[in-house]
């Protein structure tokens, strides 16, 4: 669904990602590398941003995969 995301929507996102990362680290305690799309305009999310963020996260797993680095996450 395309909608337009405030200010404070995405303040909001950043605030949650950024403690679901430190959970992460807090948990694991290991390397993280963060896959993340800085999509310009106030539409975040789209049929077309999905896919790109798909195919990104494919081609990034692929690379980790190609060069024997697991990933637990």
């Amino acid at each position: 669904m395309e909608y337009p995301v405030t200010l404070e929507e995405m303040l909001d996102a950043r605030e949650r990602r950024f403690a679901w990362q430190k959970r992460l680290l807090a948990q694991y305690r290991i390397p993280m590398v963060c896959f993340t799309m800085n999509i310009a305009g106030p539409i975040k999310k789209s049929p077309l941003i999905q896919k790109g963020f798909e195919l990104g996260k494919r081609y990034l797993k692929e690379q980790l995969d190609s060069l024997h680095i697991q990933y637990v996450h």
